[in-house]
């Protein structure tokens, strides 16, 4: 039973040595500063104050750790979230850069026609017949959506994701290309 309580002590003293000692001192401090004929000594004996004292300063500087680690972990917290917006708005300013410098390099008439789906609110647009594209062309992309009709005519428009994005671009800087 000694050997089960020595090894109980003997890990709370590894994780709480500091506050027991600072406890240790508070409580002796307390006992020699009070008068032998303060009443809760008398009442209590010297012994229950003692282990009273320290028990409390045991338990106000563990309150105090807590709200300071508390606080520490919000901060860091605040810190590490304005971290992962700034990493978040720079990745998603590179992306666009991409995107601009990708819509640089089409001929100006795939340009003007996004611009056109843009200001139309992505309204499908029907081009009959067969159109010629170069390999850098948005007809080669993801960007844009076609469709089939059932005169043989084809209707494209812009893929919902390109457009939220190229949308949001038009309307930040009033133009989709760094030279327009």
């Amino acid at each position: 039973m000694w050997s089960a309580i020595a090894e109980a002590l003997k890990i709370f003293l590894e994780k709480h040595l500091i506050p027991t000692v600072i406890s240790f001192v508070v409580a002796i401090v307390v006992l020699l500063k009070l008068p032998e004929e303060y009443w809760m000594i008398e009442k209590i004996g010297k012994t229950m104050f003692f282990i009273l004292v320290l028990s409390v300063s045991f338990l106000v500087i563990q309150f105090i750790v807590f709200v300071y680690h508390n606080i520490q972990e919000k901060r860091i917290s605040s810190y590490r979230k304005q971290i992962n917006n700034i990493q978040a708005q720079n990745e998603e300013k590179e992306n666009m850069d991409k995107l601009i410098g990708f819509i640089n390099n089409l001929p100006p008439e795939e340009r003007q026609m996004i611009v056109e789906f843009i200001q139309s609110g992505n309204t499908p647009k029907t081009y009959s017949g067969y159109r010629l594209r170069n390999p850098g062309s948005i007809f080669n992309t993801k960007a844009i959506v076609s469709i089939k009709n059932k005169d043989g005519s084809t209707s494209y428009k812009l893929h919902d994701d390109f457009y939220a994005v190229i949308k949001k671009i038009y309307e930040d800087k009033g133009r989709i290309t760094y030279f327009d």
